[in-house]
């Protein structure tokens, strides 16, 4: 808590500065965005300090759990983990999990239809599954602040968003291709009863600057 108020104070600072600073005076803009960088380096390194501490030891609270479960029930624990310490990876418009699971249960399927569904399950979630876990593996525990970058750290930072956003289209696609195996399964009638289908997406769009975990 100490280390969120040392944080919000300077970030109040900063927003004065800046406040204080005329738009066309870029001799002042470029003093306070020095003098933030300054000030806000001890109480952004305690934030960062704190804000890990907190995911190791939600970490290693999560593996005791999932140590002492059967598999099922430890992937199924693991899901639930991920979804809540990782929202934004895992609100996803375009993924196809609901209408998967509606085509399942119409009742007119055919044999061929719910095999080939069955099929299409088996590989779509564990490859979605891998795919976002590999995005969460690439969140930073802590925000972004470009502000207090060196060199170095926004090198870091840049090369995050990179492996992300690969990984983001490879899942948008992973998406894409399932949801065009659904329309090919499934007549019209029963593509209808579905409810709304995801629009079809290039690629994820997005930048994620923080994360839980």
């Amino acid at each position: 808590l100490e280390a969120q108020l040392d944080h919000q104070r300077v970030m109040d600072q900063w927003s004065a500065d800046m406040r204080g600073a005329a738009v066309e005076d870029v001799a002042a803009i470029v003093e306070a965005q020095q003098r933030y960088k300054e000030i806000s380096a001890g109480p952004d390194e305690a934030m960062a300090r704190a804000n890990t501490a907190i995911v190791e030891l939600n970490r290693r609270a999560r593996d005791e759990v999932l140590a002492e479960l059967p598999g099922a029930s430890a992937a199924k624990v693991r899901r639930a983990y991920d979804r809540a310490a990782f929202p934004s990876v895992y609100t996803d418009p375009g993924a196809v999990h609901r209408q998967l699971t509606a085509a399942m249960a119409l009742e007119d399927l055919t044999v061929d239809q719910r095999r080939r569904l069955e099929d299409l399950a088996a590989s779509y979630r564990p490859e979605y599954e891998r795919l976002s876990r590999a995005l969460c593996k690439h969140l930073r525990p802590t925000p972004v602040n470009l502000m207090g970058f060196d060199a170095e750290d926004f090198r870091a930072w840049q090369e995050q968003q990179q492996q992300m956003a690969r990984v983001r289209y490879d899942r948008g696609e992973l998406n894409a291709r399932a949801l065009n195996r659904l329309k090919a399964l499934l007549s019209d009638d029963q593509l209808r009863r579905l409810g709304p289908l995801p629009q079809p997406q290039e690629a994820e769009e997005g930048s994620i600057f923080g994360a839980g975990g």
